[in-house]
């Protein structure tokens, strides 16, 4: 039977149990807080996000998450982080077009869909970011 493990991923931590781009001074990574031979990652978040990170011991699982063309929808959240003027109030409550994001409230964003690359969520929190003074 496979096991999955639910991690809450911290900000500034790889999404991999190793570092090979960086030897010489490494970043954190997985085996900072797991002890997990045999896990592999299902999807990633980025080194400068924070959120659940799933993991199971199961490749072709691993495979059917992780995998684009497994065609599996996601849910990513981001939080706005600044001061809201009148006018991103206003235009959160009109609805902003983010290429696939909608606003989800207090101070988030949300993004239904495929993952199409890296940083998916990290592009909605950018747009959104960009109309915070």
């Amino acid at each position: 039977m496979s096991q999955l493990l639910l991690f809450n991923k911290p900000y500034q931590v790889l999404s991999q149990f190793t570092d090979r781009d960086r030897i010489d001074t490494p970043r954190a990574t997985l085996a900072n807080f797991l002890d997990a031979p045999g896990y592999k990652v299902a999807g990633r978040l980025d080194y400068d996000s924070e959120g659940l990170l799933l993991l199971t011991d199961n490749g072709r699982l691993q495979q059917k998450i992780a995998n684009p063309a497994g065609k599996h929808w996601k849910t990513y959240w981001v939080q706005v982080e600044g001061i809201a003027t009148r006018e991103l109030c206003e235009a959160l409550a009109s609805g902003v077009s983010l290429k696939g994001c909608q606003p989800g409230g207090s101070g988030f964003a949300q993004r239904v869909g495929k993952p199409g690359g890296s940083a998916a969520a990290g592009g909605a929190y950018r747009a959104l970011q960009s109309c915070v003074s």
